[in-house]
């Protein structure tokens, strides 16, 4: 897990929050977060951190923009020169790396969408994996490129809240399937996706 703290420092407060958020996310969930205990944690009054992001709410939904952000940039890497199946191992390497992010960006009861930037950063987001699925396998020729979004984002989520919940880790699964390497079993499973080749 990549989720990191960095100590607070004058100035850097809104940084020294976040990161302090998905400390505590990755260690007690998104109901483990009070803005009180993050103020105490990095060390000012619980209105300070209120300043910047308003409610618990503003606060989750202003991280999870963040994660959006992310999201985007790892998406951005391959865009050019990798095929859909290569949008989704670069979006499940991203809530492996960002497990804190993940765990809130698809929480709508815990989030704001009308706040513009968590709105704007989901959407471009989104964009990115829509043209990823509009150019897959001559899918333009189909009536509509929804439902290959929507497998290959629902099996990259799938396996990322598998891997994230250490299902592969341990329990029934990991002992039927012996060691899994998430990445090779996401690659595999999303070439099931793939249409036949032409005759």
């Amino acid at each position: 897990m990549n989720e990191s703290t960095t100590p607070y420092h004058h100035g850097s407060l809104r940084r020294s929050v976040l990161d302090r958020l998905a400390v505590v996310i990755v260690e007690r969930g998104a109901a483990g977060v009070t803005i009180r205990g993050l103020a105490t944690d990095v060390g000012v009054s619980h209105t300070a951190v209120g300043h910047h992001f308003g409610t618990r709410t503003g606060l989750l939904s202003a991280f999870a923009a963040e994660g959006f952000d992310l999201l985007s940039e790892a998406l951005l890497k391959v865009r050019d020169e990798g095929e859909f199946l290569d949008l989704g191992i670069a979006y499940l390497r991203f809530a492996l790396e960002h497990p804190a992010h993940f765990s809130v960006m698809f929480e709508p009861k815990l989030l704001d969408y009308d706040a513009h930037a968590l709105r704007e950063a989901s959407r471009r987001a989104f964009s990115l994996l829509q043209r990823g699925s509009d150019d897959f396998g001559g899918a333009g020729e189909r009536e509509s490129t929804v439902p290959i979004l929507v497998a290959g984002w629902g099996m990259m989520h799938g396996i990322a809240q598998l891997a994230l919940a250490g299902v592969f880790d341990e329990g029934t699964l990991r002992e039927a399937m012996g060691e899994v390497d998430v990445i090779d079993l996401a690659r595999r499973a999303g070439r099931l996706l793939e249409p036949p080749a032409a005759d």
